[in-house]
């Protein structure tokens, strides 16, 4: 027994040793002395601000490859990702329709040498963030509803509702509550839209039974300027 757990214990040593070595090795002289020495940092706030203009590194974090490795074996990589913000960015528009004063660059430790690849999927879009910026504020302009039209856009969506019903299923739509919601996303499965939609989702029952209810919600886009309705919920009364 005493055999068994001093085997145990070395075994565990054998094992543990190397890890703790690598681990100082990662930390004092691939996360610290070589990330100075090839200036990785400077060299992707360089390659970002081509396209996005100033940028601000604000901090780094790091993925130890021990880490990554514990339990899994895959080869992963000793990497960072350094976290930088637009100089010239108007915080009051972030996150709107995917508006982002804020970013980061995986970079990876591979042949003694620290490697970026912007066409990855971890740092897609990188380096279109200005650009990105830009066409958001557009879209947010273009999905924006002055009162007459937000209006005009529930009318012709009541309308369109009733008139759903009483083609599909000869039903005559009797409107109990109404709710609009602006700069939503659809709920179209084919065909989807990628930019924010508004919806009238109506409440109500069918003919003048209150047995018989059914939600319908009609959608606008207001880029194709189309609608698109269809019945969220039936109850089993209406649909005999």
């Amino acid at each position: 027994m005493a055999y068994y757990a001093l085997s145990c214990f070395v075994l565990g040593l054998a094992l543990f040793v190397p890890l703790a070595m690598y681990h100082l090795y990662e930390e004092n002289y691939i996360f610290a002395k070589q990330v100075q020495e090839q200036r990785i940092e400077e060299k992707v706030k360089h390659e970002v601000e081509k396209t996005n203009g100033p940028i601000k590194i604000t901090y780094v974090t790091k993925a130890s490859r021990v880490q990554a490795n514990e339990g899994t074996g895959s080869p992963e990589y000793s990497k960072i990702n350094i976290h930088f913000e637009l100089v010239s960015c108007d915080a009051q528009n972030e996150g709107k329709s995917g508006f982002s004063c804020k970013s980061s660059v995986e970079a990876y430790y591979k042949d003694k040498k620290w490697l970026v690849d912007y066409n990855s999927e971890e740092n897609t879009g990188v380096l279109n963030l200005s650009k990105d910026n830009q066409h958001a504020v557009e879209l947010e302009k273009q999905l924006a509803l002055t009162p007459e039209e937000e209006m005009n856009i529930r009318n012709i969506s009541e309308s369109k509702a009733i008139q759903y019903m009483k083609n599909e299923y000869n039903f005559d739509l009797t409107i109990v509550e109404q709710v609009f919601d602006k700069h939503t996303s659809s709920y179209k499965k084919e065909n989807r839209s990628s930019n924010a939609i508004h919806a009238l989702t109506i409440e109500g029952y069918v003919n003048t039974d209150a047995q018989k209810n059914v939600t319908v919600r009609v959608e606008y886009d207001p880029i194709t300027k189309k609608y698109w309705t269809h019945i969220i919920e039936m109850s089993d009364e209406a649909k005999k």
